[in-house]
């Protein structure tokens, strides 16, 4: 199974590609009926800016702290079947220019901790699948 992190917008780009989505957010958009995996999602009080980034990183950082990282990514492969995964928030990339979100903690944390690399997923570099012609 490979991680990558994403946003859900991208919702309908991952499936193409055969990504599922998982969100790790405190909630989805309405439109998203994808799994949830919420041991990684921030805690509400941490949403819409009431806290600075230093703040946050070290709340994030104690909610990180409480997890077993080789365990969630056993639950997360469960509760994907094995299929390749993005952990899905709000944030879009353009934000992630000038500042950071949780997904990117997540993505360093399996790295610092199991060395499992997590890649932000991108239509340019990872490309669509071909959508199949129904007619041939």
């Amino acid at each position: 199974m490979k991680i990558y992190t994403s946003y859900y917008s991208k919702v309908s780009d991952l499936r193409q590609n055969e990504i599922e989505p998982v969100c790790i957010s405190a909630g989805a958009p309405d439109f998203f009926k994808g799994l949830t995996y919420r041991k990684l999602a921030p805690r509400k009080d941490m949403l819409y800016g009431k806290m600075t980034d230093a703040e946050y990183r070290v709340a994030y950082a104690e909610i990180l702290s409480k997890l077993e990282p080789q365990k969630v990514v056993q639950e997360l492969t469960e509760i994907a079947d094995g299929k390749n995964i993005a952990l899905c928030c709000y944030e879009g990339t353009k934000k992630l220019e000038t500042s950071f979100c949780h997904r990117q903690i997540v993505a360093k944390w399996l790295w610092d901790t199991l060395k499992i690399e997590v890649e932000e997923f991108d239509t340019k570099r990872h490309g669509l699948m071909k959508q199949q012609n129904l007619f041939d």
